[in-house]
């Protein structure tokens, strides 16, 4: 089966996916279990960490544009923003709810990856 395009950067949006959501998750719990922060202060410096690398990689290797740029930066940080926005309503909910902050996360990140691939594919990296 042959992969348009479309397919093959969301696939390997999802491989550099899982490499920044295992070094965000692994900060978020160092913050959660050993620094003793607060759930959504653990998420955000984990997202933090990790967005460098997210960046680079989308720009890169996901999206086959290698030239770094002010705007591009810019809508990157305007799409990461809106996408943790939603993340971190989603946390705050679960929470609210009474979910264990382990297990609210991983359905926030659900959340974040896609609407983060959709805003880097129509605002950011335009093909």
């Amino acid at each position: 089966m042959k992969l348009t395009p479309g397919q093959k950067s969301f696939l390997r949006f999802l491989i550099v996916g899982v490499f920044n959501t295992a070094i965000g998750y692994a900060v978020f719990l160092v913050g959660l279990r050993w620094l003793g922060l607060a759930p959504a202060v653990a998420n955000t410096l984990g997202y933090a960490v990790a967005l460098g690398f997210a960046y680079v990689l989308n720009k890169t290797f996901v999206f086959d544009n290698a030239t770094l740029s002010a705007k591009s930066l810019r809508r990157f940080l305007v799409a990461f923003a809106v996408a943790f926005g939603i993340n971190q309503i989603v946390l705050h909910l679960g929470l609210a709810a009474g979910a264990r902050p382990e297990l609210v996360q991983i359905a926030a990140m659900v959340c974040y990856t896609v609407i983060f691939y959709v805003a880097n594919r129509v605002f950011v990296y335009r093909q």
